[in-house]
């Protein structure tokens, strides 16, 4: 039977309910850890983590795909801890993000070196755990995908296929519109022209920092999932806008009958690993906010349920794979601090 790998073990797809696709629980630059001016407090910050997530399952959510890839601030123990302490299903992911967002110890690894650490990080565990990934993040810095990237999506698409798994990507939500509609194609090629991937499996993130309504008909049309994944960011980011705008462009895709190939998340980072400005919503103002907007625009329960439960019910699931129940998660070499919470504590 496919399941949902979260980072508490396998769940039927029927067992989740309303999901937010594209999250961090915490999230850096790559490199925030060597930053000798910032000392992360763990333990306050997992129970920030912990009360924020409560907080969404009170207005209504119940599971959360933490997509924050290697070398950006994954910590899978506090995952674990969060989730457990939360009772949150949390899925995380394996991935890079892109070339400026990947370690040179990446950037000199092949598609076949990469595939086969996205491989192991699904099916064995990531890091040092036996922890699971359960879905593919893989993202593009520019206008056009560079070379390393190329390796980088090749190398995702073939673990994919191997282990059933989809793809969620970052496109260049920092920089002018026509960008990310460039380098949203280019993904689009690399992962379903050149690698064969099924597009049922492909989620292509950020589509409403592309202000194109004919970019986000392309994505469906051509069969992967449009995720607009910034809403309730209003101001603050060069990609961040009234929700009143992106309102319509959803809208249009619905009147077209997509709503079985629509995704919604807030792109929200709980706790920041390294400078930027702070975020003025939380994970569950997609449901308090955005979703009575949708409501009041004449959008009906059927089709709220069907972006919101179903389609994440559609593609998270790993069908390729016998996933066997995860053992228990494994601490990290690094002790927490004496006295500091554990997810049970709090």
């Amino acid at each position: 039977m496919p399941m949902i790998q979260t980072v508490n073990g396998p769940v039927g797809p029927d067992s989740i309910g309303v999901t937010l696709m594209h999250e961090h629980l915490m999230f850096g630059i790559p490199g925030w850890d060597l930053d000798p001016t910032f000392n992360l407090d763990r333990a306050g910050a997992l129970i920030k983590v912990v009360e924020e997530l409560r907080a969404l399952m009170r207005a209504g959510g119940r599971l959360v795909v933490d997509v924050t890839p290697i070398a950006s601030g994954r910590d899978v123990d506090f995952l674990v801890r969060a989730s457990r302490a939360a009772e949150v299903p949390i899925v995380a992911c394996t991935g890079l993000w892109n070339q400026t967002g990947m370690p040179g110890i990446f950037q000199r690894k092949s598609a076949d070196d990469l595939e086969e650490i996205f491989v192991r990080e699904l099916t064995r565990g990531m890091g040092t755990t036996n922890v699971r990934a359960g879905i593919i993040k893989v993202g593009t810095a520019g206008e056009h995908m560079v070379e390393m990237e190329h390796r980088l999506f090749q190398a995702a698409a073939r673990a994919a296929k191997r282990t059933g798994a989809a793809v969620t990507t970052h496109v260049s939500s920092n920089l002018p519109s026509p960008v990310g509609v460039i380098s949203g194609r280019e993904q689009m090629k690399v992962l379903l022209e050149e690698e064969g991937m099924d597009p049922s499996r492909v989620i292509i993130g950020h589509c409403d920092a592309t202000h194109f309504p004919d970019y986000h008909l392309e994505v469906v049309k051509a069969g992967a999932y449009a995720e607009f994944d910034h809403i309730c960011d209003e101001e603050g980011a060069a990609y961040s806008l009234p929700d009143e705008v992106r309102l319509p462009w959803i809208l249009a895709l619905l009147e077209k009958g997509y709503e079985r190939q629509i995704l919604f998340s807030t792109d929200r980072i709980s706790q920041r690993l390294s400078a930027g400005g702070g975020q003025r919503f939380t994970f569950a103002s997609i449901l308090t906010k955005f979703l009575p907007m949708l409501r009041k625009a004449g959008v009906g329960e059927k089709t709220i349920h069907t972006i919101m439960v179903e389609n994440p019910r559609r593609v998270l699931p790993m069908p390729d794979v016998v996933v066997n129940a995860a053992a228990p998660a494994r601490e990290s070499q690094e002790e927490w601090q004496e006295g500091e919470p554990t997810g049970e504590d709090l």
